[in-house]
């Protein structure tokens, strides 16, 4: 975690009452706000010196209802970020700038009313917003979270590297509060690819970019007698499955159904390994088969991948081959061993749930969040998280 992150954050009415007591000549209100600092601060008469001194008058907010048009706003203004950041050293600026361009007076509060909204993380003004709606501004820039956790797992950072920013969330401690930080690219990372507006839309929703039971990916799975879509057994899938964020929910959902078909799977194979016993096919391979199926269970049942997995055999490796041996198993059908026809099925299931579980994205826990009414500072210098 950074030094300055483990400063305690302040919000609500003592935030607003540090803040003016910091506010102590227009100097300081300009070094926060920059060419906004009229449209945040307000000279008031100082009861105790008679002098006149800026005091906050207004406040970044945004309300639950308007992450969509934050959203769609960011995506078309992001670009331009890294311009707009250098006036003033609050980080969400030029988030605030983009939407006031847009839709005037929309995200902007008095104190009195945005009262909820302010705070103070890294001895700068912090806007205070729903974390969901953040997290998904993140995924909708095409970040993907990177999640590094303390030992005892009581503090987390993450990390989403996106098209036109870079986007920080981390938390202290379990009862802290969460901080996140913006910092915009001065180049666009042509490699990240921001989601549709269909998907971020269904993230922001329901906490995944597909909707479970109509969606080809994934609808097949709840048949009674599931078989996947020959185009998800192909490749002609592979870069929607790379761009599909599933909650922790259907991802467990798909865990227990590869668990199943694994143990069906496993059941079918000592079977037929004791019926054809002249079959040299089942003979040779049944055994690395079986053997195969239940490595497989072991890895996909971990909760966290860490690197002790990752030294003994990657998620491609599982991929490869679950595919390998799918392949393996269908020519031997094809060359008319239809005693095999039955597990054929089972292993076109069981690459069908690697590959889904393997290519997509779960969203970590620690930011699943969405329906929690979770709140996070979005805080720190322009210029960087350090200063």
């Amino acid at each position: 975690m950074d030094p300055v992150a483990g400063a305690t954050p302040v919000i609500g009415i003592e935030a607003l009452r540090t803040l003016d007591d910091w506010l102590e000549t227009e100097d300081i209100a300009k070094a926060w706000y920059g060419a906004d600092c009229n449209t945040f601060c307000e000279l008031s008469v100082s009861r105790s010196t008679g002098e006149e001194k800026p005091r906050l008058a207004k406040v970044f907010a945004i309300d639950n209802e308007r992450w969509p048009d934050v959203i769609r706003i960011s995506l078309e203004k992001a670009q331009n970020w890294w311009r707009a950041h250098s006036s003033g050293q609050c980080c969400w600026l030029p988030v605030y700038r983009s939407l006031s361009q847009q839709m005037p007076g929309a995200f902007i509060k008095g104190v009195t009313d945005g009262i909820s909204c302010i705070g103070i993380a890294n001895s700068l003004p912090a806007a205070r917003m729903d974390f969901w709606g953040l997290v998904v501004l993140g995924y909708a820039n095409g970040g993907i979270p990177r999640v590094v956790r303390d030992s005892a797992m009581a503090s987390y950072r993450a990390t989403f590297d996106c098209r036109n920013f870079t986007l920080v969330i981390w938390q202290n401690s379990l009862n802290s509060t969460a901080v996140a930080h913006i910092i915009p690219k001065r180049h666009t990372s042509f490699d990240r690819h921001s989601l549709d507006s269909k998907k971020w839309q269904l993230l922001l929703n329901t906490g995944t970019t597909v909707i479970q039971h109509e969606d080809p990916l994934t609808r097949w799975i709840e048949q009674d007698a599931p078989k996947p879509p020959y185009e998800l057994l192909g490749k002609d899938w592979d870069q929607n499955i790379q761009c599909t964020i599933f909650d922790y929910r259907f991802i467990k959902y798909m865990k227990d159904k590869l668990r199943q078909s694994i143990y069906y799977a496993h059941g079918a194979w000592r079977d037929v390994q004791s019926r054809y016993l002249d079959d040299l096919f089942i003979q040779n391979q049944a055994s690395q088969f079986s053997k195969n199926l239940l490595k497989s269970k072991v890895i996909l049942d971990l909760e966290t991948w860490n690197s002790f997995c990752e030294e003994m055999v990657s998620k491609e490796d599982v991929l490869h081959y679950s595919q390998r041996q799918l392949h393996q198993l269908q020519g031997e059908v094809e060359r008319g061993n239809i005693k095999l026809n039955n597990l054929l099925q089972w292993h076109k299931n069981i690459f069908a749930f690697h590959k889904l579980l393997i290519m997509s994205h779960q969203i970590p826990e620690e930011l699943e969040t969405r329906g929690m009414g979770r709140m996070v500072l979005l805080a720190g210098s322009s210029h960087g998280i350090l200063e």
